[in-house]
């Protein structure tokens, strides 16, 4: 089976143009937006945002099997990180009702 085997039930399934690299661009960033959100109480200054961003990318490529300078670039959606650097931007998880 070829990557393009897959792609080529991923749009039949769908009904949709996308590849896997969508899905594993979505998981991507979804991964690095979790991340930032955890570290957005601690990175307070433009240096712990800096590394906090750092970190998210490692993370999310070391999950991927990518350096982070790959990830960054072809992977998580840099509207994230810009966002993170921005205003903390990604909600919080509201607490389960009962």
């Amino acid at each position: 089976m070829s990557g393009e085997d897959v792609n080529a039930y991923l749009r039949e399934l769908a009904g949709l143009e996308i590849t896997a690299k969508d899905f594993r661009t979505w998981h991507a960033t979804v991964m690095a937006a979790v991340a930032l959100a955890v570290s957005q109480p601690v990175a307070r200054s433009e240096t712990a945002r800096r590394r906090a961003i750092a970190r998210a990318t490692r993370e999310v490529a070391g999950y991927l099997g990518n350096t982070p300078a790959v990830c960054r670039a072809s992977y998580i959606n840099p509207r994230v990180i810009e966002l993170s650097v921005a205003t903390s931007s990604v909600p919080e998880p509201e607490p389960e009702r009962a």
